[in-house]
This record gives C-alpha cells, sequence and structure tokens, in this order.
C-alpha cells in the first residue's frame, strides 16, 4: 500500500513536465481517440481512458464509453481519480475489485461513478 499520492502529484518538476506537453486541456485528437478505443476492443472492457493528472483533477484526453458527465466535462476532481494511485507509485497498478481493495475502494471513482475494476499505466516523457 502507498501512502497519501498529494506529494508526488504536486511535485511542481512532474507538472511542469506535464504542462510542457500541452495536452492539458487540448481538443480532442483521433490519433489518442484510436487508442481508447482500441484499448476497450482489446481488453473487453467497458470504458478507458487517457487520463492526464494535474494537482486539482484529472483530464481526459481521450476516452471510450465514459459515462455522462464525465464525458461532457472530460475531466473530473482528483476525489474521483484512481489514477493519481498510478501517479504515486510511478508504475502500473492492477485492481480486480475495486470495491475491496484497501488502495481505492473508498474513492469516488468506484462508489459514484461505478468503477468495478481498473488497470492504470504511468505515461512519461522522454526525460522521464
Amino acid at each position: 500500500m502507498i501512502g497519501s499520492p498529494d506529494a508526488i502529484v504536486r511535485d511542481p518538476s512532474r507538472l511542469a513536465a506535464l504542462r510542457e506537453t500541452g495536452l492539458l486541456d487540448s481538443p480532442p485528437e483521433e490519433v489518442f481517440d484510436r487508442l481508447t478505443r482500441l484499448a476497450v476492443l482489446m481488453l473487453g472492457v467497458p470504458i478507458a481512458l487517457l487520463s492526464l493528472v494535474d494537482e486539482q483533477r484529472q483530464f481526459f484526453k481521450s476516452f471510450a464509453g465514459l459515462p455522462e458527465p464525465w464525458a461532457s466535462r472530460r475531466e473530473s476532481p482528483l476525489s474521483h481519480s484512481l489514477c493519481t494511485n498510478v501517479v504515486a507509485l510511478g508504475q502500473s497498478l492492477a485492481i480486480g475489485d475495486t470495491r475491496t481493495d484497501p488502495l481505492v475502494q473508498a474513492s469516488l471513482a468506484v462508489r459514484e461513478v461505478g468503477i468495478l475494476a481498473y488497470a492504470g499505466i504511468p505515461l512519461r516523457t522522454s526525460s522521464g
């Protein structure tokens, strides 16, 4: 189990690198949308996201199968983010049943959105 991911999520160098990508708050792009559609198809899952986590929210650069109101908003607060755990861990994370996993069971993504299982992979720039 990891501690609070806040320090890593709010790390100034990580946030600067994230902002330098120019992807936060950018419009949808087919190249990313193909990836999320492919993930849904290949993994047989109802939802796939390409999420970018800043200090206040996760922005959905791309998604497939995301319900409303999240699809229209294209973001969620960190209270609804399981991706912060991937950021904090710095490595892939797979959870078979989010309802019983102590790391995420209290997350509003589980309770309000109904996320039952989760798999996340960190995205890194070429400089790490």
